[in-house]
């Protein structure tokens, strides 16, 4: 475009110092000579001259209006034209312009003769006289050729020439709408016209991005150099040489790119962050290579080396070569674009992970293919012939085999097979309407397929064409489901879509057992039938505690949804049975929807729901009334002017007592309270704002899992603009909790509340063995994206009785998952962050039983949330006037410390507990922690574990302890540490016994064993039970190598005969 600019330039350039050489040739220094000149001018020349007015002097400055020059087809037109000559330069063979200033001008150029020879310079171009032209300046000019226009806003120019100084171009500046050009550089006026020059040029796009570049060009008509830097919102530099001799001109180029985008504005789609290339050749034989990295929106990032070669109509793909996702692509074959469009690709890839980009999806791909493409007549082919993928895909083995492609804008495969560990997929056909695309799916174990997807599905169908009217078929069955939380036992599916028969179409979904979040769904069914004008359809539900019917009859037709509520059933377990009074028509379209009102009725309830949308405003009212209160709302949304969403409405609610509630809860037991509320709305969606005010008073409930009954509950919420002023109070125990904040109703920052919590001793577990009151004083900040709880709680009072555990209980791993009938669903964690930074103050009447401890708790404990989900605790609780209860004694707890520096659940232990003997002091000490505790015997004077065990349990030293009941005890409190255990081993040596610990059908069969082996065959034993506290004498008399008699005279008599076999 600038090319051909520049030749109309020239061209009006030629025709202007054609009327300044009419003009220079009746120079005068009169008014009327200059007239008298011109008017000879006119006469003279070649076409058609015109000037509407003539005032001032050539040598002063020559103003001429409504000039209008006509030869041929040629026009030049000028409204105002101001010419000033400095004759005296003439003297000294230089003709001198020191100004000509057009406004308004209009050139229309004559088409260009088909036969026309190519301009050629001639040998030299020979001036009379030196030129020179300090300012030409052109404001407002029309170029017209070849029926397109173009608009130059302002062209100036200086420029001079001569016979020994060649072309000196000072300044050439054109602007042009939202183009701007600057040119200025000097060129020799014979051959081989050796020139330098220097070009700035700058564009703005259609998408408000503006593009400028730099040029130096220095050569001649031979070869020439060009160096030139595109700028924006990338960076192009480019470096070369073009030889213009031949028949065709050659241009060797490299460059260099920084930040390459597309789009050049709003969201890449495309980029690159540097890279280099090279081009070399003619426009019928050339050769590229080029270098970088390429990254695709949503794709793997890139590195790519590509080499080719080409002509004016296509482009050889000689090597393709990227690296990605810890593998590589390669691929090769030819790009043509004339007369039509065709690829045809021969791909190989390996080693490819797509877990890098996708993280569920890891595993090493290898895949060969041959992509064929080809475009005519607005018609596209596209196939994906041979191809073969194989590998593995999170750690289940994939192949994919078969045909993919287009073919007249229908997909169509020979076949297609994917197979994903035990999974298997396959796909046939073509979509058209005699054939059909047939696919099957067969995956018994969704689990390999997508990591936290489990579950078996069955599928087959056909999908039959033409485009416009797809018909398709659906057959599926799939069970164990589940995925993120949410799952369903059994599952089926069949569908029917058929636009030649359209009441034939029919679907029909079915699933039982499900769990959504968690809300448990025993039973679901879907069912529609018809098409989209004329259509019925079903639900029905059944979920927690009650079922939901619905169904619907209409049609779609002229962008309006006519059609019918016939019936809408909720049956409530706890509300009772709410059903459909009458049937509701319905008229929906995008923006509007016909009034409608909706009335349900279970018994002597009623609630009323009615509704409208005119113009984007939407207006719905409730109306509910009982005998146990009444409830009406009334709100209107509406878009004024297409404005924001606008909000108004009234809430009003009276419930007297709301006992009546007390069906809805599952773990809670209403006991009393009263409802009320007086709302206004207004505002906007985006911020709206509340009047009035809701209140809740004299309520009452019970917590049977925590024991307590929390009294006199009160709650107030007062509306007050685009907040709302919150405060509450209730009674548990002898103590009682205030609550006072605010919550604002700015939707931009998330609903901020920030709410303080005080009170003094408060209820909130009195159960037989558990009493615990607390003093909070508790900061709950944060919004609907976090949740910050600061302060302090001090534990005045607390009675903790723990039950009696069994020794050998085992605790269950924490990630251990109980599945099956019984289980119950996995909890989800709060996907709301809650940060918790409060101190725990433990009182001074705090008292523990339990696991043989009996003892006083002190101490303070700051806690805080570790990524809102561990808690952290930091500090110390010690054991005060303890005692511990062990093996028939009671040690008195010499020191007792817990220390928190970790996760609250695992404190370390300091524990120390002694017996004291005249002189003598024994104990245990426990240290490590609470999942991993360590167990020692201490002793002063220092003494072997096995007498420190007999001093705790007797009082007495081993050898004194080796009969009668000493024994006995001191037998037990071994066999309790284990067979194995050292001091065991030695107490069994010292009494001359065997020790042992004698496993039953269930834990409370755990027995211990005393005995001892009176000859090779016969063995005797004490059994006592050391939960249901029976005793039993056993004798086990060896017959032979394989069969024992084994007799027991207890509680119950009994003789057995046992046969063993024993492998090593």
């Amino acid at each position: 475009m600038l090319q051909r600019i520049a030749k109309y330039l020239f061209l009006v350039f030629f025709g202007l110092l054609v009327l300044i050489t009419a003009a220079l040739a009746f120079i005068t220094l009169s008014e009327t000579g200059n007239r008298w000149l011109i008017r000879e001018a006119q006469r003279y020349a070649p076409g058609e001259l015109e000037i509407s007015s003539i005032s001032g002097e050539l040598v002063s400055g020559l103003t001429l209006k409504g000039v209008s020059y006509r030869q041929d087809e040629r026009v030049i037109e000028i409204d105002r034209l101001v010419l000033d000559v400095y004759l005296p330069d003439l003297l000294r063979g230089t003709a001198r312009i020191r100004l000509l200033d057009a406004r308004n001008m209009y050139y229309r150029a004559p088409p260009a003769a088909p036969d026309a020879e190519p301009f050629v310079l001639p040998e030299r171009i020979p001036l009379p006289l030196a030129l020179q032209v300090d300012k030409v300046r052109v404001t407002g000019l029309l170029v017209e050729a070849d029926k397109a226009k173009t608009v130059v806003d302002k062209l100036v120019l200086s420029v001079s020439a001569g016979p020994v100084r060649g072309l000196h171009i000072k300044q050439f500046d054109v602007s042009l709408q939202d183009k701007m050009l600057q040119l200025s550089g000097k060129a020799d006026l014979h051959k081989p016209y050796s020139f330098g020059a220097t070009l700035n040029w700058a564009t703005r796009l259609p998408d408000a991005v503006t593009v400028s570049g730099e040029a130096e060009l220095k050569g001649d008509l031979h070869r020439f150099s060009v160096k030139h830097t595109l700028s924006g919102p990338f960076q192009l530099t480019s470096d070369g040489t073009v030889q213009l001799e031949g028949e065709q001109p050659e241009f060797r180029f490299s460059g260099q790119w920084q930040s390459l985008r597309w789009p050049l504005s709003g969201d890449v789609e495309y980029a690159s962050a540097q890279g280099d290339y090279e081009i070399e050749g003619h426009v019928d034989d050339y050769r590229l290579k080029l270098e970088g990295p390429l990254d695709i929106r949503n794709a793997p990032a890139m590195q790519v080396q590509a080499r080719g070669h080409g002509d004016s109509g296509q482009l050889a793909i000689d090597a393709l070569d990227i690296t990605m996702l810890d593998g590589s692509l390669a691929a090769s074959g030819n790009v043509a674009w004339a007369p039509g469009f065709t690829l045809a690709m021969d791909i190989k890839a390996s080693g490819i992970n797509p877990g890098l980009q996708w993280p569920e999806w890891p595993g090493r791909l290898d895949l060969e293919t041959r992509l064929d493409v080809t475009s005519k007549d607005e018609r596209v082919a596209a196939a994906f012939r041979k191809l073969r993928l194989k590998g593995t895909l999170h750690t289940q083995p994939i192949t994919v085999e078969g045909d993919l492609g287009f073919k007249n804008g229908l997909p169509e495969s020979t076949g297609l097979r994917i197979a994903l560990g035990e999974n298997r997929a396959e796909v046939s056909g073509v979509l058209d309407a005699r054939t059909g695309l047939r696919y099957q799916v067969d995956a018994p174990k969704l689990a390999g397929v997508m990591p936290g997807l489990a579950g078996q599905v069955r599928a087959n169908g056909v999908i039959k064409g033409p485009m416009d009217a797809v018909s398709a078929n659906l057959d599926l069955s799939a069970s164990g489901l589940s995925y993120q939380g949410n799952s369903v036992q059994t599952l089926s599916a069949q569908a029917l879509i058929d636009p030649v028969r359209p009441q034939a179409s029919k679907l029909s979904i079915r699933a039982q057992g499900a769990l959504i979040g968690k809300t448990p769904v025993q039973s679901l069914a879907l069912t529609s039938q018809g098409w989209i004008d004329r259509h019925k359809v079903s639900l029905d539900v059944t979920a927690g505690q009650g079922r939901t019917l619905v169904e619907l009859r209409g049609g779609y037709r002229q962008a309006a949804w006519d059609g019918v509520l016939e019936v809408a059933t909720l049956e409530l377990r706890a509300l009772g049975n709410w059903q459909l009074r009458d049937p509701v028509e319905l008229h929906v379209t995008a923006r509007d929807a016909r009034p409608f009102k909706a009335c349900w009725q279970a018994q002597q309830r009623q609630v009323c729901v009615r509704g409208s949308r005119e113009n984007d405003a939407l207006q719905l009212a409730l109306d509910g009334e009982s005998a146990e209160g009444q409830l009406h709302g009334d709100i209107r949304l509406g878009r004024p002017g297409g404005g924001k969403d606008q909000l108004s409405g009234t809430v009003n609610l009276d419930f007297p007592d709301l006992r009546f509630m007390e069906p809805l809860m599952t773990d809670i037991k209403v006991a009393g309270g009263a409802a009320a509320a007086e709302i206004r709305l207004s505002g906007s969606l985006d911020a709206p704002e509340i009047g009035g005010t809701a209140s809740l008073s004299k309520g009452q409930m019970i917590i049977p899992a925590l024991g307590i009954e929390m009294k006199n509950i009160g709650f107030q919420a007062e509306g007050k603009g685009s907040d709302v002023v919150l405060s509450g109070s209730a009674d548990s125990g002898k103590g009682s909790i205030r609550l006072d904040g605010t919550l604002s109703l700015a939707r931009a920052r998330n609903w901020p509340f920030n709410v303080k919590l005080q009170g003094e001793h408060f209820a909130i577990i009195s159960l037989p063995d558990k009493i615990i009151e607390v003093d909070p004083e508790l900061q709950v900040a944060g919004s609907m994206q976090r949740v910050d709880v600061t302060g302090s709680v001090r534990v005045p009072y607390a009675r903790i009785k723990l039950r009696k555990l069994p020794p050998n209980t085992v605790k269950v791993s924490a990630d251990q998952v109980i599945v099956g009938p019984a289980g119950a669903p996995v909890q989800q964690p709060s996907t709301l962050p809650v940060s918790v930074n409060v101190v725990a103050n433990i009182g001074d009447d705090v008292h523990f039983e339990g696991l043989g401890l009996s003892t006083n708790l002190a101490g303070s404990l700051a806690i805080r949330s570790l990524e809102s989900k561990i808690l952290i605790g930091n500090g110390v609780l010690e054991l005060r006037n303890g005692r511990y209860d062990g093996y028939g004694q009671k040690l008195a707890i010499q020191r007792g410390r817990l220390l928190f520096a970790g996760p609250l659940g695992n404190p370390a232990l300091d524990i120390q507990a002694a017996r004291i003997i005249g002189e003598v002091t024994a104990g245990l000490q426990l240290t490590g922690n609470v999942e991993s505790p360590r167990l020692s015997l201490f002793s002063n004077p220092a003494m072997a574990n096995a007498e420190i065990m007999s001093y705790l349990v007797t009082g007495k030293p081993l050898n004194d302890s080796s009969t009668g009941k000493d024994s006995q005890a001191l037998a037990a409190a071994a066999a309790s540490l284990g067979a194995n255990n050292p001091v065991s081993r030695e107490i069994s040596q010292k009494l001359g016994i065997d020790l042992g610990v004698q496993s039953g059908a269930t834990d409370t069969d755990t027995a211990l064993t005393v005995g001892k082996q009176l000859s090779p065959r016969l063995h005797i034993d004490y059994v006592y039970g050391l939960f249901n506290e029976s005793a039993a004498f056993q004798v086990i008399y060896k017959l032979t190598r394989h069969l024992s008699l084994i007799g027991n005279s207890g509680a119950q008599q009994s003789i057995d005969l046992k046969y063993s076999i024993e492998r090593k």
